[in-house]
């Protein structure tokens, strides 16, 4: 455990890896939020006329990056970067 806590830890590896270390500081923020924007994304696409692996790909590849970005522009604010 490195002195930010675990919510931010990460390997080595990821220390110089800017992407990483995005990813790493806002992992429980994102797990916090990606049952709201994943059901609600699910839900845009619901009545869509696609196979449903393609549907499950769609909110996959739209998913994950939103709930991240979603996540870090959230953690930008003060009173939420301490509780999340």
């Amino acid at each position: 455990m490195n002195e930010a806590g675990p919510a931010s830890s990460c390997s080595a590896a990821c220390d110089d890896w800017a992407l990483g270390k995005l990813l790493a500081e806002n992992q429980y923020s994102a797990y916090f939020w990606h049952p709201l924007l994943i059901v609600l994304l699910q839900m845009a696409i619901a009545e869509v006329s696609l196979a449903p692996l393609v549907k499950f790909a769609l909110v996959t590849l739209v998913g994950v990056p939103l709930v991240f970005a979603w996540s870090h522009i959230l953690r930008l604010l003060a009173p939420v970067r301490k509780v999340l």
